[in-house]
């Protein structure tokens, strides 16, 4: 069973403000990409140091504070149920269902993780699928300091995804880290008549 988790403990430095809550249509980005995973059979929430809170989902807090998305995968593989989990971060707002489901149906057995890859060739390791099985490899990492999520993927058996090879465009994985990314996605979607 493939479980799906919603990373939502950044500091949002960037932004200069909560990620998580910014508006994105009638919904915040959380609730958004939180309704993308809203048919997958556990659902986690990696709160950080924050107190979120999103029905349908389990909060989890972090085991280890200030690791970063890495530190989140940890804690969310330490305490799921599943064989595996979907991460996404919150910051991705034009990710969806249907590529969770793709990225999820792609870790076949002998994988134990699946990460995106856009078409410029960069990998997107927050928004993939990782086995529960990594735990003790990744646990000994962020033990010796080291949580750098691309030294962690590189020591895994990975399922890189060419998005060049399915439907799904590059956009679904775009990052809004600042407030003029932000700005731009709010005119795409105008534009494009997203809500």
């Amino acid at each position: 069973m493939v479980g799906a988790a919603l990373l939502a403990g950044g500091k949002s430095r960037r932004m200069g403000q909560d990620k998580n809550l910014l508006p994105f249509g009638a919904e915040t980005f959380q609730a958004h990409i939180a309704a993308q995973l809203a048919d997958f059979p556990e659902r986690l929430l990696s709160i950080g140091a924050q107190s979120y809170h999103l029905p349908g989902f389990t909060s989890v807090p972090d085991l280890l504070p200030g690791r970063g998305p890495l530190g989140g995968l940890f804690s969310l593989l330490s305490f799921c149920r599943s064989e595996a989990l979907l991460v996404v971060p919150c910051d991705v707002p034009l990710f969806s269902g249907e590529l969770a489901h793709f990225l999820a149906r792609s870790l076949t057995p002998e994988w134990e993780a699946v990460v995106p890859v856009t078409r410029d060739g960069r990998e997107h390791p927050a928004c993939g699928v990782y086995r529960k099985t990594v735990l003790p490899g990744l646990q000994a990492r962020l033990e010796s300091g080291d949580s750098r999520m691309y030294a962690f993927l590189a020591s895994l058996r990975t399922c890189r995804v060419c998005l060049q090879d399915t439907p799904f465009p590059d956009r679904c994985l775009t990052n809004v880290n600042t407030p003029q990314a932000y700005a731009a996605l709010l005119e795409e979607a105008h534009l494009s008549s997203f809500f």
